[in-house]
């Protein structure tokens, strides 16, 4: 656990009934989620088992329960949990979904393993700069064959930078240098934003295998000989063990995930920006430059 972890867990649960509360009423933020989960499905086989990593109040578990799967939900903060647990038992989903207080830096604490995937969602993996001892610990903790799809905040996202035009420099801007310094309740702690191919060199994956699966080709118009070097360098490094199964941008044109307004007050707009977003968000460049990025590799051990 890193040194950041106790204050990212004391603030999260801090907020937790707040982050429930906000979640209800929130058309945008569950189009969102039913877009990842319905990524997940593509590639997770019906009924299995999923390991959540930073689960929450367990909106996740609770909603990929429903689909038929079962759920080890984990995180650092125990308020957060406690509502998951809660919510469990409320919905009486107790054999479907079981919780366990356990960071995604030490998997080989986690109860259950081996499953079928592994699952993180809005942007949970992004308070650490590195998810390279992530990665390393996968193969502890999945099944041959098995899946990985993790939900990133990437340093460019197009709604932000639209703040521009309002004068908000500092929101417009905050994510190009990769990493800001974040704010909740009372607590200060960094954010990591992962550039999409820097995360595929981490796992292994080059672009030029991303094409292949990709027509449209993978990254065109983006990055820079500095990251390529970098890519190239993390791809010498990392294990060769997962394939790059499918990527796609969330809200790449509509707004960001805390934005609840649009959507509520011009249902008729954000249903065409919804169209839009929906359109551009499975190509390159565009599936880099929203509030979020979908990705999904396979684990194909050798």
């Amino acid at each position: 656990m890193t040194d950041s972890f106790p204050t990212i867990a004391e603030a999260f649960s801090r907020t937790a009934a707040k982050y429930d509360a906000f979640a209800e009423g929130h058309p945008h933020l569950a189009r969102l989620r039913g877009k990842v989960h319905d990524h997940l499905s593509r590639h997770a086989p019906p009924g299995g088992r999923i390991l959540e990593l930073n689960a929450g109040t367990g909106i996740d578990a609770a909603a990929l329960a429903r689909r038929g799967y079962r759920v080890h939900a984990t995180d650092i903060s125990p308020g957060m949990l406690a509502r998951a647990r809660q919510k469990v038992e409320r919905l009486g989903l107790q054999e479907q979904v079981s919780v366990q207080e356990c960071s995604f830096t030490e998997l080989e604490r986690v109860e259950g393993a081996p499953f079928e995937a592994v699952f993180s969602n809005l942007g949970g993996l992004n308070c650490i700069p590195d998810l390279t001892p992530v990665i390393a610990q996968l193969p502890s903790v999945l099944r041959p064959g098995g899946t990985v799809t993790w939900v990133l905040m990437p340093p460019v996202c197009l709604w932000e930078l639209a703040e521009i035009f309002r004068g908000n420099f500092r929101l417009a801007f905050r994510r190009l240098t990769g990493q800001t310094r974040s704010h909740l309740e009372g607590l200060y702690f960094d954010v990591h934003y992962f550039p999409p191919r820097r995360v595929l060199g981490w796992f292994g994956v080059d672009g030029r295998t991303a094409r292949r699966a990709h027509p449209d080709g993978f990254f065109s118009g983006s990055g820079s000989s500095r990251s390529s070097r970098f890519s190239q360098k993390a791809r010498r490094d990392a294990p060769s063990t997962f394939k790059f199964l499918e990527m796609e941008g969330l809200s790449v044109i509509t707004p960001t995930a805390e934005s609840k307004a649009l959507a509520k007050r011009a249902p008729r707009l954000y249903a065409a920006l919804a169209r839009l977003d929906d359109a551009l968000s499975v190509r390159p460049p565009w599936w880099g430059w929203g509030d979020f990025y979908i990705l999904t590799m396979r684990y194909l051990p050798e």
